[in-house]
């Protein structure tokens, strides 16, 4: 063989190489590239779980609290009754009426479960229509005198406002409906 065929055969072989070299670089990036975007979407999945465990984690203590915070108010409203003491029952409602306030807040961050949201309000709707006094007011009575005073803001007024004159045939629908008016109105600003 001719040295003249060994230099071709050398610049072939040196080509072929070159190009095999360059065909596992390429795979080589490719699967890169693959578990790259694989860890990317692994990564997504983990933080969107977290973001879920933490967000249910917010909805059971919110839960928590808010039980706390209507079996004292519970305790208040037993040591009241058969009373005829205004100062203690305006402090009674305008806690009550807070608690509810931070109650709506909490829900309309996402901090407490719809169902869950609904069945208080519809519970707060029944409070209307039972006339029950407590010390000197009635739950209506006691609304106005909160809101009279301006409780919460104004669209915390609207809201239980539009809840208490639901009527009584289809309330759950109702509420459901105010619910959603109001979420929307606090996501899109």
């Amino acid at each position: 063989m001719s040295l003249e065929c060994l230099v071709k055969v050398s610049q072939i072989l040196s080509v072929g190489l070159t190009f095999i070299v360059g065909l596992i670089t390429l795979l080589v990036l490719k699967r890169q590239a693959d578990l790259m975007k694989e860890q990317k979407e692994l990564t997504n999945t983990l933080t969107q779980k977290q973001m879920k465990l933490a967000l249910d984690l917010k909805k059971a203590d919110s839960l928590l609290e808010f039980g706390r915070r209507y079996d004292t108010l519970l305790e208040q409203h037993g040591r009241i009754i058969g009373k005829d003491i205004a100062t203690d029952t305006n402090f009674y409602y305008h806690r009550f009426f807070e608690l509810l306030f931070h109650e709506f807040r909490a829900w309309q961050k996402r901090h407490l479960d719809d169902d869950i949201y609904e069945d208080w309000l519809v519970s707060r709707r029944r409070d209307v229509d039972l006339k029950k006094q407590i010390g000197t007011m009635s739950y209506e009575e006691g609304w106005r005198f909160v809101s009279d005073i301006g409780i919460g803001n104004d669209d915390f007024r609207a809201f239980m406002n539009e809840i208490h004159k639901c009527g009584n045939e289809k309330i759950r629908e109702e509420v459901r409906t105010i619910m959603n008016r109001h979420r929307a109105a606090e996501q899109n600003p």
